[in-house]
This record gives structure tokens, sequence and C-alpha cells, in this order.
């Protein structure tokens, strides 16, 4: 996205797609989901998600506390 000069380190690119969504001035959500090896054998968390306001979510069955 513009204005966000970084990358991905190559340990959570094996196991991870990450997206960083910029919807408004401010506001941000980045996405963690995972493929490959990590898909299988993560799937009580599923996919992480992080937000501007350091709102932490997950799609899985585990609860935040215990995937973050």
């Amino acid at each position: 996205p513009t204005g966000i000069n970084m990358g991905v380190p190559a340990d959570v690119t094996r196991y991870y797609d990450i997206v960083i969504a910029v919807p408004s001035a401010g506001a941000y959500t980045i996405t963690a989901t995972p493929i490959g090896s990590q898909l299988a054998a993560d799937t009580r968390c599923g996919t992480l998600g992080l937000d501007q306001t350091g709102n932490k979510t997950v799609t899985g069955t585990q609860p935040v506390s215990a995937c973050w």
C-alpha cells in the first residue's frame, strides 16, 4: 500500500499470506492467512487479524489470547 515501506520476512511468508489493507486515512487492517503446511497445522487459530486500534482477531475456534 502507498506509504508503507516494509517487507514481510521470508520465514513468515512460508506460512502465511500477509495482506495490508488501508481503507481510509489513518485506518489499516493486517491479515495473516495460513498457507501450505501451516493451513493444516493451525486450524484452531485460522486467519489472524490486527487493526490500527490494536484489535486482534482470529477466524478459528480458539480465543484470541491463545493465538496471539
